[in-house]
């Protein structure tokens, strides 16, 4: 996993001038592409550091069905969301009776949304991944008071993708060393 750091660097893929030359020597455009590929997916995190996911994705079979379009975490009301990437706030408001935001993540087609929430970001508004958008609500959708609702979709009606599979959620957990005493060693 890459250091949080990293996400300061900017990839370019290479582009040919006007003589067909490419602005980069030394790296093949497949390279390029899968490097800005990871650099993009590294950056993805969770909405609440820590949560469980109490219910997965489970898209509908047919468009206009019954299922589940996006990943619940559990959440007590009042816990801090964040983004999950950088993006631009394309809504934040009430959507039937429930606070609701959503990100647009350019270069990348997709759209993040949370609910229930209450917004800290207003419409239009660029935040970085990781940063503070909203607190979750007390009541509003099937997750109201006890988890929040997190989708992404690309750019067609009924694209829903599983958020999860951008998202990194797994971390090391380091353990005291224990050594064991002269009187076991011997």
């Amino acid at each position: 996993m890459l250091l949080p750091q990293a996400r300061a660097l900017q990839v370019s893929l290479p582009h040919p001038d006007l003589s067909g030359a490419s602005d980069c020597t030394g790296v093949d455009t497949g390279q390029m592409t899968w490097l800005a590929a990871l650099l993009l997916a590294s950056s993805w995190l969770d909405p609440i550091a820590g949560a469980t996911v109490i219910h997965g994705f489970d898209p509908p079979a047919h468009i206009g069905i019954a299922g589940h379009r996006g990943v619940d975490f559990a959440a007590d009301p009042g816990t801090e969301v964040v983004a999950i990437a950088s993006g631009v706030v394309a809504f934040a408001g009430q959507v039937a009776g429930r606070g609701v935001i959503t990100i647009r993540h350019p270069g990348m087609g997709l759209r993040s949304t949370y609910e229930p929430v209450q917004a800290l970001v207003a419409q239009g508004q660029f935040v970085s991944a990781g940063a503070a958008i909203g607190t979750t609500a007390a009541f509003g959708g099937h997750c109201g008071g006890r988890c929040l609702h997190l989708g992404l979709r690309g750019s067609g009606r009924n694209d829903y993708r599983n958020p999860l599979s951008l998202i990194d959620r797994e971390f090391a957990v380091l353990k005291p060393l224990t050594l064991p005493r002269e009187s076991e060693s011997q």
